[in-house]
């Protein structure tokens, strides 16, 4: 940094990216003021993992960034600055350890399990680094002139440079309301489309609410696009645990997967015939071949057992899962191995291979965890996250078009990107 002129640098949106940058720009020297639309900063943050806050993941770099279905190559630079083990050591500076958990896909934790003591974290080290904090006072504008100006209803200031951390679109009540991609458009910063990531689907198939409560482990869920014409083509697999709700499905599977649907809510004709199709192969180990095979074994040497009871025992799935896998087969729900058909069977096989389900639509912005698209990468230099064609601009986080899957990988970028952005933006 020339040390004969301190920069005056804006950070916009008090986020985890946004605390991260103000907090390491003021540590490098620059003055630095941080724009809150809200009247405390890390809304959004206290709800992570239902506020117990999935900080990181033990995943090594290489595996991590497959965690990120595109745009992973862009994150390598900031993950080579601040990666898991920097953002551990940055914590533990300050009191607060991490938790890693066995058998749980290797996420990490704030030790005490609070989103909270991760916040203060955040707040304290901006505090340290006298960052000026403008509560309650959203960007309206971000202005061109002899310095950037920062335009806000109670002032306008000028600045060296500004970092755009304002977020998606996700859980709007946070206040998360795009505004990130209205001065990024504003600068002429090309915008990839947004959709909401990490959230349920909703499906139209009614048996799902008899199953609300049910986890299948170790399946494999397919999401299936239409091709015209009544076929479709698969888009993305996923063998990862799956949740039935009352309107469809959840867990890991299916938040991962809803970040590829991208047509518009309810995109169905009065048939039902709609844009996307799931898919769950109920037993991935076994081909339909070796289905057969079991299941001609099993009619052979239990012709007087219920075909469910059968199913449950030999598949491994709940009671309530074998009910209704029956009842799509056959009307006759109490039906016996002895009185199954082939026609019966083969459509059994089909549905332990296969089960398929109708989705209507994605639960909204309302639910989703983080935002697909936004700033385009292309529009980024990924080694200081700054904009190409606006010296001074920088973004970081959310707002940029960067998703990850669950497990702790979207916050790993957010505070990864914040930290070079605040880094970048402090040296001139």
């Amino acid at each position: 940094m020339n040390k004969e002129k301190k920069p005056v640098i804006a950070v916009i949106g008090g986020g985890p990216a946004g605390l991260m940058a103000a907090g390491v720009a003021g540590e490098s020297g620059a003055s630095v003021l941080l724009f809150e639309t809200n009247a405390k900063c890390g809304r959004k943050l206290l709800l992570t993992g239902s506020g117990k806050c999935n900080i990181t993941n033990t995943a090594p770099m290489k595996e991590f960034l497959e965690h990120f279905p595109e745009n992973r190559k862009f994150l390598y630079p900031s993950f080579k600055h601040f990666f898991t083990e920097d953002l551990e050591r940055f914590f533990n500076q300050y009191g607060l350890f991490f938790q890693r958990e066995d058998n749980n896909n290797g996420k990490i934790f704030p030790q005490d399990h609070r989103a909270a003591t991760v916040l203060e974290v955040l707040l304290t080290y901006c505090q340290d680094n006298q960052v000026d904090f403008h509560l309650s006072e959203p960007v309206r504008q971000i202005k061109k002139g002899e310095a950037w100006e920062i335009v806000t209803d109670k002032g306008v200031y000028p600045v060296t440079s500004a970092i755009i951390a304002t977020g998606g679109l996700s859980y709007p009540g946070t206040g998360s309301a795009g505004s990130g991609y209205l001065m990024a458009e504003s600068l002429g910063i090309s915008i990839e489309p947004t959709r909401p990531a990490l959230v349920p689907l909703v499906c139209a198939d009614k048996w799902c609410r008899e199953l609300t409560g049910i986890s299948l482990e170790g399946v494999k869920t397919s999401l299936w696009e239409s091709a015209g014409g009544g076929s479709f083509r698969k888009i993305i697999s996923m063998s990862e645990d799956i949740l039935f709700t009352h309107f469809g499905v959840s867990g890991p599977a299916a938040l991962s997967i809803s970040r590829w649907i991208k047509s518009s809510p309810k995109s169905c004709d009065k048939d039902l015939q709609c844009d996307y199709r799931l898919t769950i192969d109920l037993c991935p180990e076994r081909s339909a071949e070796d289905v057969e095979k079991l299941l001609l074994e099993v009619f052979s040497q239990s012709p007087n057992k219920l075909l469910r009871s059968v199913i449950s025992r030999n598949f491994g799935l709940p009671n309530a899962v074998s009910s209704v896998l029956v009842r799509l087969c056959t009307p006759i729900e109490d039906i016996y191995c002895r009185d199954t058909t082939r026609e019966i069977r083969r459509k059994m096989i089909s549905m332990l291979k296969s089960l398929p389900l109708t989705v209507l639509e994605t639960k909204g912005y309302n639910e989703a965890m983080v935002t697909a698209g936004g700033v385009s990468t292309r529009e980024l230099d990924p080694r200081t996250m700054g904009s190409r064609r606006n010296p001074g601009i920088y973004f970081a986080g959310e707002v940029i078009d960067i998703d990850g899957f669950t497990g702790g990988f979207n916050l790993q970028a957010a505070f990864s990107t914040g930290y070079l952005a605040g880094r970048s933006a402090a040296v001139l």
